[in-house]
């Protein structure tokens, strides 16, 4: 019975851990973190906001917001594997570190929207730490979305995501 409760707070406290230990964006590129962990942490967020709030209710504020988060989580992560490939690893190693940093981020978020919403109604709304996350994302999403343009042509990678 101990033992039960024991590991029963273990794994609140964990889950607690995990969900806070996240850096605000800016806190962390001061503190060292690079483009490519940019791009995964940005591209995390943005799969977060997709799937905690879903088509209808993101397009409940703009009929095109869904698409547009969509659009730039792709573009972020696909910049995301460019990059590490640019690094040296094979597409393949590429594309398997970057869903390693992504899901273990991804969850992170998801876990903090779940917090939020059980203490307030409001997954990320309403709070500060995410918000200036995604106001950090911004100007990285615009460049992803117009390397991808230059790249591929503007259409043609969206297409290809169809």
């Amino acid at each position: 019975m101990v033992r039960l409760v024991f590991t029963s707070v273990f794994i609140l406290f964990a889950t607690v851990t995990a969900a806070q230990d996240l850096l605000r964006l800016t806190d962390s590129v001061s503190k060292g973190a690079n483009e490519i962990y940019v791009m995964e942490r940005c591209a995390a967020l943005d799969r977060a906001i997709l799937n905690w709030g879903g088509e209808a209710q993101l397009n409940q504020f703009d009929p095109n917001l869904y698409n547009l988060i969509s659009d730039r989580y792709y573009a972020q992560k696909l910049v995301a594997v460019l990059m590490h490939e640019q690094r040296g690893l094979t597409s393949k190693q590429a594309e398997e570190a970057n869903n390693r940093t992504e899901d273990e981020i991804y969850n992170r978020y998801v876990k903090r929207f779940e917090n939020n919403y059980a203490s307030s109604g409001q997954a990320f709304n309403n709070d500060a730490f995410v918000n200036s996350d995604m106001d950090y994302c911004m100007p990285y999403a615009e460049m992803a979305g117009q390397t991808l343009d230059s790249a591929f042509g503007a259409s043609n990678w969206r297409k290809a995501l169809q």
